[in-house]
């Protein structure tokens, strides 16, 4: 069998999306490469000149035939953007007639113009790239999702790249003038379906949260789910997950303090004023009707590389959640089933190869390089719960161990005749063991 082990919190999302079904390539559905450019009007021109020498406020794709036309998309909050206007204006210089940077925003020029002005005096230096402000046509000429955004168009009006910001250089620019354009990489803008007002990812808002790396979420109950506990490796095995589904807050408590060398599933102490919106014993519609007001869903997801703070970070999480509730968690005298070892029991170490195996069920158990820990464990959740007290590893011995025993595993005596031959059984005693204390956290006299 699998362990439980306990899981992770953070209210963190770091996502990495691939392409899906639910993508859109926002780039693919406007004039492609290989295709002409119609010959539209293009107004709102600024800093722009004809072909007489004159200053124009619009003109027309034909009008810079014969020459290399890169169409510059940006937006004055885009700092990569600005960042590339010293640079075309470099490159501008370089080339002279052969190439016309043209930069293109949806913005007004009462926005535009101004903060232009000002970056012309902070760098000292008067820009002169023509620009469009307040451009539609071209947008649903070539639409796209991420600044900066250009659209490289030959001297006879047919596009020839589609590229970031990257890809404009002298050297590009060159094997573009030449006619070679198979080196430049083409900017592809996915964009998925994505409500602001909505929480991301359900109901599929923003994609269904493909390649998630963080991610804590908590509801009340959920009616048509059955109560869970479930765990495991997803995304193959780049990242854990926790789950608990519909159930009460005293179960999620003892999951987010239980590891396999503890006892608190058996151990646990409420010292509160209503006992009820913790836990509530019952059948059938009583039960149904406490997990609609008093049950929740809880999921945590972590990366492999911190799945061990998973429980440190749940056990955080759950004290943001519920601070109406004070938990300690600590050793106290208590009656225990413990496992014991003969003083000269074999001890020597695992004859196992590979990863541990462990299989307990009801009728029996296998340890192969496995702990004695899965073993207490597994009875303590399992099938000795019903002795109502902790069942506990106390051999002091948490090397890998070989053991295979075939028994009832909800009866002591006959666990005990499977375990002799290993010096091992289990014994009532009393040991300082594990406590879950949940108290009513008091404010100003009055609990919360």
């Amino acid at each position: 069998m699998k362990k439980m082990m306990p899981l992770v919190a953070m209210a963190l999302l770091c996502l990495f999306f691939r392409a899906m079904g639910q993508e859109v390539d926002i780039t693919s559905k406007g004039i492609q490469v290989g295709q002409s450019v119609p010959d539209v009007v293009l107004s709102g021109l600024h800093n722009y000149k004809d072909a007489g020498g004159r200053s124009a406020s619009s003109a027309k794709i034909s009008d810079f035939k014969g020459k290399l036309l890169i169409l510059d998309f940006w937006a004055t909050w885009c700092t990569p953007c600005v960042a590339m206007v010293p640079k075309m204006d470099s490159l501008q210089r370089v080339f002279g007639d052969r190439l016309q940077f043209l930069s293109v925003t949806y913005q007004e020029e009462k926005v535009v113009l101004p903060f232009m002005e000002e970056v012309d005096r902070r760098d000292s230096k008067k820009y002169g790239i023509p620009m469009i402000v307040g451009d539609k046509a071209l947008h649903r000429l070539f639409p796209h999702v991420y600044l900066p955004h250009y659209v490289w168009i030959d001297g006879k009006g047919v596009v020839r790249a589609i590229t970031g910001s990257s890809e404009v250089t002298a050297d590009n620019i060159r094997k573009v003038l030449a006619g070679s354009v198979n080196a430049l990489v083409k900017k592809t803008d996915f964009q998925r379906k994505f409500d602001s007002g909505k929480p991301m990812f359900l109901g599929g808002n923003g994609g269904n949260g493909d390649g998630l790396r963080y991610l804590t979420t908590l509801t009340g109950y959920q009616k048509g789910l059955a109560p869970e506990f479930t765990s495991g490796w997803i995304d193959e095995g780049r990242s854990y997950r926790i789950r608990m589904v519909n159930v009460g807050l005293l179960s999620m408590y003892k999951y987010a303090y239980s590891t396999v060398a503890s006892s608190v599933k058996q151990n646990t102490l409420l010292l509160v004023a209503d006992p009820d919106k913790l836990t509530k014993k019952g059948k059938g519609d009583s039960i149904r009707l406490w997990q609609e007001k008093n049950a929740y869903c809880y999921e945590m997801v972590v990366p492999r590389e911190r799945y061990e703070n998973m429980l440190l970070w749940i056990r955080e999480d759950f004290n943001r959640m519920f601070p109406q509730y004070q938990v300690s968690f600590g050793k106290e005298d208590t009656d225990v089933l413990a496992l014991v070892m003969d003083p000269g029991a074999d001890k020597s170490t695992s004859s196992h190869k590979g990863a541990p195996y462990v299989d307990v069920n009801a009728h029996g158990a296998v340890l192969k390089g496995g702990s004695l820990f899965d073993l207490t464990y597994r009875l303590n959740t399992l099938y000795l719960q019903h002795l109502g007290k902790p069942v506990v590893n106390h051999t002091q011995y948490a090397r890998p161990f070989d053991l295979e025993i075939r028994a009832d595993m909800g009866n002591v005596e006959a666990i005990n005749g499977e375990l002799k031959r290993y010096g091992l059984k289990f014994v009532h005693m009393r040991l300082p063991v594990d406590r879950l204390t949940i108290k009513d956290r008091i404010y100003d006299g009055k609990v919360r």
